[in-house]
């Protein structure tokens, strides 16, 4: 039996509601990680690779919000700044490298992979 396209699930949408979810929630957990150690260490103490960190997951947070909008080019950047978030986390971890490369970055690169994804399913329907 044949389902019409109006009848078919719309990939599309269940992979940009999985994106954002999954990638809002990790940029909120990085952000309120890295703004509890601001607040414990005082911001002028900062320095070295946590300046780094703050400065990746701010731009990571900042890009999640624009890929809301600009799926599949902000989605490219998100999916681009998750892999310099896990080389990071390879380049700093004591112990654990893989641990700590799926942990930080891979959520982002996952989100990232979604948006664009689901851009591209969109722009194969219009």
């Amino acid at each position: 039996m044949k389902q019409h396209l109006n009848q078919s699930p719309n990939y599309a949408r269940i992979w940009r509601i999985i994106a954002r979810f999954w990638g809002t929630l990790a940029a909120g957990f990085w952000v309120f990680m890295v703004i509890g150690e601001g607040l414990s260490e005082g911001i002028s103490e900062i320095e070295g690779e946590g300046a780094v960190l703050g400065v990746l997951i701010i731009l990571i947070a900042i890009l999640t919000v624009l890929a809301w909008r600009w799926e599949k080019e902000a989605g490219a950047l998100l999916l681009l700044a998750g892999v310099a978030l896990s080389l990071f986390a390879l380049n700093t971890a004591g112990r654990n490298h893989i641990f700590a490369m799926l942990v930080s970055g891979a959520p982002f690169i996952l989100s990232g992979f979604l948006f664009m994804a689901s851009a591209s399913l969109n722009e194969g329907e219009g």
